[in-house]
C-alpha cells in the first residue's frame, strides 16, 4: 500500500515550511521521479484534486471527466513513476469523503515501489483517516530558543550596536516582548509577523499597545485567526489593508506576481504608481507575503493570513 505520512500541527507551527524543505532536500529530489505539490485548503473534493495532479504530470483533464475516467488517468499516468505528492493543509472536510479518499489513495497505489504521499494537517483525525502509520507531531518553538527567535524579530538587531536610546528602554522592552511571548502559542509565524509589527516603532507606549490590545481575548479555537495576525493586519497603514485585502478575493496559496499586484492596487487607486512596489516590499517585510517554494519572483501568503484578510473584507 501507498505509504502516507502525515504532519500534524497547529496553523502558523510550519508544516508546509518542513514540508519545502523536504521537498528541497537534495537526497529526496534524487529518490523520486517527480514531485508534486497541491494545495488542498478546506474544501476537498477528489475531481478538483485529481485534475490538479494530473495538471502537474503533464497531462490535460476535460471539464466533463467523470471520476472514473479521472481515476484511469491517474492510474496510468502514475504507472511508471516513483513520486512525492505533497497534499498541502489538508481540513476536516476530507472527513465527509472517506470513500472519495479510499478510491483516490487506492489510485495512486500504482505508482512505483518508493512513492509516498506526504499531508500536512492541523487535524489528528485527518491523519488517523489517511495514514495507519504515526504522524509527525510539529509543535511551536520553544522556552529559550522561542524567545531568540522572537528578539530577532523585533530588534533591529541582537548587537549591542544599536543607538544609547534604545540601548537604555531595551530591558523594558523585553520585559513587555516576555509577557507577550506566551500569547505566541510558539508560532513561527507569529513571532515573526508580531515581531516586526513592534520593530516598527521602537517604543514602550507602543510595545504596550500591543501587549493590552483587546484582540489577545480572542480564542484562536473560535476565530481560526491567530490574534498575533488581527493584530498586525490592525497596525498596517490603511493603504497597506486595502491592497492585502485584495489578495482574499483569490483561492488560498494562490500565486501572485509582485507586478500583477501592483498594477491591480495602482488601478484601484489604492497607490500611486511609484508607491506600488515599496508597498510590496514594505508587505513581504513585515511577513504577510513569502517566497513561494522554487519559484522566482511568485509570492504567497499564508492562509491564516488569508482568513485575516478575509474576515477584514466580512466585517
Amino acid at each position: 500500500e501507498l505509504p502516507v505520512l502525515p504532519i500534524v500541527g497547529m496553523g502558523g507551527v510550519g508544516k508546509t515550511t518542513m514540508a519545502q524543505q523536504i521537498c528541497e532536500d537534495g537526497v529526496v529530489r534524487k529518490h523520486f521521479d517527480c514531485i508534486i505539490w497541491i494545495c488542498v485548503s478546506d474544501e476537498f473534493e477528489v475531481n478538483r484534486l485529481t485534475k490538479d495532479v494530473l495538471k502537474s504530470l503533464g497531462v490535460k483533464s476535460q471539464h466533463s471527466d467523470t471520476r472514473d475516467t479521472l481515476m484511469v488517468n491517474l492510474r496510468d499516468s502514475v504507472n511508471a513513476k516513483k513520486f512525492l505528492l505533497v497534499l498541502d493543509d489538508m481540513w476536516d472536510d476530507v472527513l465527509k469523503d472517506e470513500r472519495g479518499w479510499r478510491i483516490f489513495h487506492r489510485t495512486l497505489s500504482n505508482g512505483l515501489q518508493g512513492s509516498m504521499v506526504l499531508v500536512t494537517t492541523r487535524s489528528s483525525k485527518v491523519a488517523n483517516l489517511v495514514s495507519n502509520s504515526d504522524p509527525y507531531e510539529l509543535n511551536g518553538l520553544q522556552n529559550d530558543v522561542f524567545w531568540d527567535f522572537f528578539r530577532l524579530c523585533a530588534f533591529r538587531s541582537n548587537s549591542s550596536s544599536n543607538s544609547p536610546e534604545l540601548e537604555h528602554i531595551r530591558p523594558e522592552l523585553e520585559r513587555i516582548g516576555k509577557a507577550i511571548l506566551p500569547k505566541l502559542k510558539g508560532s513561527p509565524l507569529a513571532a515573526k509577523t508580531l515581531g516586526r509589527l513592534l520593530k516598527s516603532n521602537l517604543s514602550i507606549e507602543h510595545w504596550e499597545d500591543i501587549s493590552r490590545s483587546e484582540l489577545w481575548k480572542l480564542e484562536q479555537e473560535e476565530t481560526d485567526i491567530l490574534p498575533a495576525l488581527r493584530l498586525s493586519y490592525v497596525y498596517l497603514p490603511r493603504h497597506m489593508k486595502r491592497c492585502l485585502s485584495i489578495c482574499a478575493l483569490y483561492p488560498k496559496d494562490h500565486r501572485f506576481e509582485k507586478e500583477f499586484l501592483a498594477d491591480i492596487w495602482v488601478a484601484q487607486g489604492y497607490v500611486e504608481a511609484e508607491d506600488a512596489s515599496s508597498c510590496f516590499n514594505d508587505l513581504v517585510n513585515r511577513s504577510f507575503f513569502q517566497k513561494a517554494a522554487g519559484q522566482n519572483n511568485i509570492y504567497v501568503i499564508h492562509d491564516l493570513i488569508h482568513d485575516t484578510a478575509q474576515a477584514s473584507l466580512q466585517g
